[in-house]
C-alpha cells in the first residue's frame, strides 16, 4: 500500500489553539499541595494535518485501548489495539518511529525533523507507585520541565508543547547513538544529574542512563516521564522508593 503523502506547506501550518496546550503549575507548602492549570499558546508550528493524524492515532493508542481494557478485555487485547494503531501509522504515512516504551511511542516526520512527538499509550500498570500510562508521563514531563530550577534545565531536554489533553508531547530531537555517547560518559552524566537534583532538594523516581541523548553537542535526559520533583512533594505522596543520595548516587 502506498503511504499517504503529507503536505509541509506553510499555508497548512497553524499554531495550536490555547486549549490544545496545557501547562500545570503546582505550588508546594509544608502540608499541602495545590494544583492550578494555566493555558498557554505553543510556539511550535506543526502542519495541522500532521497534528490531526497524530491525534487520531493517540485516540486509538490511549482512549480505545483504555476502553477495551475497562470493558473486561484483558491487557493483551489493549496491547493489540495499540500495536495496530502504531503499525498503521508507520506503514500508511510518512511518520518515522524512533522510540518505543511501555507508555509512549516517539515519532518524527520530514516536515518537522528537528522535533519528536511522544504519543501516549494506555497502560494499567505503574512503577514505584506511579502510573506509566502515556498521558500521565507526558503531563509529568511537562510539569517537571516548567518547574525545574534554572541551573538544572541544561541537563534535561526541553518540552516545546503538549497537545490533545496530554496525548501528544513535543520535544527537540536528540541522538542516542551509542558511539557518540559511551557508556562510561553516560553513567558519569547521570550520576552528576542525580547529585545535582539532590543538592537542589529534588528527587527522582527513576532516571536511567538509557534515557540520555545528545543535542547540540551536549548530553541531556530526554525521558523523564516518571516524577522528578522537589523532595518535599514526593515525600508527601508517601513513596519511600525515591533515591536516597546520602547513600551515594546509583544507577537504576
Amino acid at each position: 500500500m502506498e503511504k499517504k503523502k503529507n503536505s509541509c506547506s506553510p499555508s497548512e501550518q497553524t499554531p495550536p489553539t490555547e486549549s490544545s496546550t496545557i501547562k500545570r503549575i503546582i505550588t508546594y507548602s509544608k502540608n499541602t499541595q495545590t494544583l492550578s492549570t494555566q493555558q498557554t499558546k505553543s510556539e511550535l508550528m506543526i502542519p495541522t494535518n500532521l497534528l490531526n493524524t497524530l491525534e487520531h492515532t493517540a485516540r486509538t493508542t490511549f482512549d480505545e485501548a483504555k476502553e477495551a481494557f475497562q470493558h473486561g478485555n484483558n491487557e493483551v487485547t489493549a496491547l493489540q489495539t495499540k500495536q495496530q494503531a502504531i503499525k498503521d501509522l508507520e506503514e500508511n504515512t510518512e511518520f518515522s518511529i524512533i522510540g518505543k516504551g511501555t507508555g509512549r511511542v516517539a515519532v518524527t516526520h520530514t516536515c518537522f525533523g528537528q522535533f519528536v512527538v511522544k504519543i501516549a499509550l494506555y497502560s494499567p500498570r505503574n512503577k514505584a507507585g506511579f502510573s506509566i500510562d502515556g498521558v500521565s508521563q507526558n503531563q509529568q514531563e511537562l510539569w517537571t520541565w516548567d518547574n525545574l530550577p534554572e541551573s538544572l534545565q541544561h541537563r534535561f531536554t526541553p518540552v516545546e508543547s503538549i497537545h490533545a489533553n496530554g496525548r501528544l508531547l513535543v520535544m527537540p530531537t536528540v541522538t542516542t547513538n551509542e558511539e557518540e555517547i559511551p557508556y562510561g560518559v553516560a553513567e558519569e552524566f547521570m550520576n552528576e544529574t542525580k547529585l545535582s537534583l539532590y543538592n537542589h532538594d529534588w528527587d527522582a523516581i527513576e532516571l536511567d542512563i538509557h534515557t540520555i541523548g545528545k543535542r547540540n553537542g551536549e548530553l541531556e535526559v530526554f525521558d523523564y516521564g516518571l516524577p522528578v520533583e522537589p523532595s518535599e512533594s514526593l515525600s508527601a505522596r508517601g513513596d519511600d522508593r525515591i533515591y536516597d543520595y546520602r547513600k551515594g548516587p546509583r544507577i537504576s
